[in-house]
């Protein structure tokens, strides 16, 4: 079972890309996780 094939609900108004919303979400998660010890060690 993949996520690709939750995609055939016929909404294409709300089709997610789980590999992009997945890749775009660890960069994310790696920005502010940076951005935080920055901060920190800045100090």
């Amino acid at each position: 079972f993949s996520f690709s094939e939750v995609t055939e609900f016929g909404d294409d108004d709300f089709t997610f890309d789980y590999e992009v919303l997945r890749k775009w979400g660890l960069i994310l998660a790696v920005v502010f996780f940076v951005l935080g010890l920055t901060i920190i060690f800045s100090k």
